[in-house]
């Protein structure tokens, strides 16, 4: 009866439980998922830098290799699982679990801040099933089965922080010195993990108007100030990332309602691995895979459409819809890429509006658990999945290597490439990682023939 009628105090242990029982049932098992990818990428260009003694500041003010500006969440972050935990795949996804645990700490700090602003009953209640529902999520599926996204937890803390300071200056209980100091300083601070951190003023402005509260100059000159900021970043940026990769090509197009489709997708737990099935045409196991977790989503937002009603107000839905547009607004033009974790900052706000709503319906427990459950078809379901699945094309990248290493390798090593794809799991990088030999060593040839000696992926 617990789970259905929910008019008793809500008992925060139930929840504490629920939390520690759908992580260790389904995110602690990624860490036991091999290192592939740029994984080798990163671990390679750290190395670099340690055996050449460069200082960990450089990435802040050189020219990036990658295209991207993020020293804060992937230089930094690197630097440490390269030198101080020695590339292991295991201790790295659980540094990757530990960040991103430490991000659900600032998304239930986010909403409580909110809660207590507008006076909402039971706050902490509603900041913890707000940071349950998070947690709980399938967009956090790369995240924790991919330690190069481990720049997402980083920049969810980095963008809760000042969004909390921000609700703290609004609410009139922040002095100056915070109002002009620390807020473009916290700006910069997530600008440095990742570029979509520009529109960190837009989401200020979305927070403001979901807690109805009007901005006075002060606090709009603050607004002001962290534009400013990113303008100078912005410029910065341009001088230090000449290279960029085409798969992040930005156009104008039918890729927009395809990234808005993915969006919408992503916040309803639907994996991208079910997406990947029906375009390939194995629709049936597809819809095998989906049916129970579109029934369990439906369910869930009858809950919170029954507790929305209740509460919402128009300048609230208009906000949480804002927050959700600035949220992913860069990746709706990105030609290729779309993966679940774009979403992880789009979802914050929704998620605080969607707790509120399962109290109210006296909805928690049930909520919690058919999110949940959906959640985990969905997350268990893409990990089981073979090549061209991202984590069988890993656990593929794993084997070669392994059987790589049980073997005497002469150098130069002279590789073939016939699925181009598939070997991205590995690399270059992932070869000189693994072999213990200089990239240099590794010659890649034209032509296929087994009869040469080559080793063909």
């Amino acid at each position: 009866m617990i789970f259905w009628n929910t008019t008793q105090p809500i008992r925060v242990a139930y929840i504490v439980w629920g939390f520690i029982i759908f992580t260790m049932v389904t995110w602690v098992p990624a860490i036991f998922i091999p290192l592939w990818g740029d994984d080798y990428f990163f671990l390679q260009q750290a190395k670099h830098a340690r055996l050449n003694n460069l200082s960990w500041m450089l990435p802040f003010y050189s020219e990036s290799e990658t295209g991207f500006w993020r020293p804060l969440s992937m230089d930094v972050p690197w630097r440490i699982i390269e030198t101080y935990l020695h590339g292991n795949s295991i201790v790295a996804h659980a540094f990757s679990l530990l960040l991103w645990f430490i991000s659900v700490i600032f998304v239930y700090l986010l909403a409580l801040k909110i809660s207590n602003t507008l006076n909402w009953n039971n706050s902490k209640t509603i900041s913890l099933v707000a940071a349950a529902l998070y947690s709980f999520s399938a967009v956090h599926y790369l995240v924790l089965h991919w330690v190069s996204a481990i720049n997402s937890s980083i920049l969810v803390i980095f963008i809760c922080l000042p969004l909390i300071f921000w609700v703290s200056i609004i609410n009139g209980k922040s002095s100056k010195f915070i109002l002009y100091l620390l807020m473009p300083f916290l700006q910069i601070l997530a600008l440095f993990c990742k570029e979509s951190a520009i529109l960190l003023p837009a989401l200020m402005l979305c927070i403001s108007l979901f807690t109805n509260k009007k901005l006075n100059s002060e606090q709009l000159l603050t607004c002001g100030v962290c534009i400013i900021t990113c303008v100078i970043w912005f410029y910065f940026f341009n001088q230090l990332t000449h290279h960029r990769d085409n798969s992040y090509e930005i156009k104008f197009g039918v890729n927009i309602i395809q990234n808005s489709v993915a969006l919408v997708a992503w916040m309803l737990n639907i994996p991208r691995e079910a997406i990947r099935l029906i375009l390939i045409g194995q629709v049936i196991t597809a819809l095998v895979w989906l049916t129970p977790i579109v029934i369990l989503m439906i369910t869930f937002l009858y809950f919170v459409f029954d507790g929305a009603r209740k509460f919402l107000s128009k300048f609230q839905l208009l906000a949480i819809l804002g927050f959700i547009f600035f949220g992913y607004a860069p990746y709706f033009l990105l030609s290729h890429q779309s993966y679940e974790y774009y979403a992880a900052i789009a979802i914050i706000l929704p998620i605080i509006g969607v707790a509120r709503s399962l109290t109210i319906a006296n909805r928690t427990y049930i909520g919690l658990l058919v999110f949940a459950i959906a959640s985990f078809v969905s997350i268990q379901g893409s990990r089981m999945l073979d090549y061209p699945g991202l984590i069988g094309r890993a656990y593929w990248a794993e084997t070669q290597l392994a059987s790589l290493q049980s073997r005497q390798i002469t150098t130069p090593l002279v590789i073939c490439i016939n699925n181009e794809h598939q070997f991205y799991a590995i690399g270059i990088k992932g070869l000189a990682w693994r072999l213990g030999i200089d990239e240099d060593q590794i010659v890649l040839s034209e032509r296929c023939d087994a009869s040469l000696g080559q080793i063909t992926f």
